[in-house]
């Protein structure tokens, strides 16, 4: 078991950076809109998430986070 977790822990590290970066996102739109975001707003989410996906994987990973 030990080994198995070793062997995937990379991958479980960056599948969690990634629901908490998505999780952020949505957080800081439904506080701004008080929790009532309309259809607009969901599709600029739905632009926005890549970008900031690809910036703050690309920051954790430079900066070191993902490493033992």
């Amino acid at each position: 078991m030990n080994i198995y977790f070793q062997q995937y822990r990379l991958v479980l590290v960056f599948l969690v950076s990634t629901a908490i970066a998505v999780g952020s996102l949505l957080l800081a739109y439904a506080v701004r809109f008080e929790f009532a975001i309309s259809a607009s707003y969901w599709s600029r989410i739905y632009q926005l998430l890549p970008a900031v996906l690809v910036i703050k994987l690309t920051a954790l990973w430079f900066f070191g986070c993902f490493r033992g």
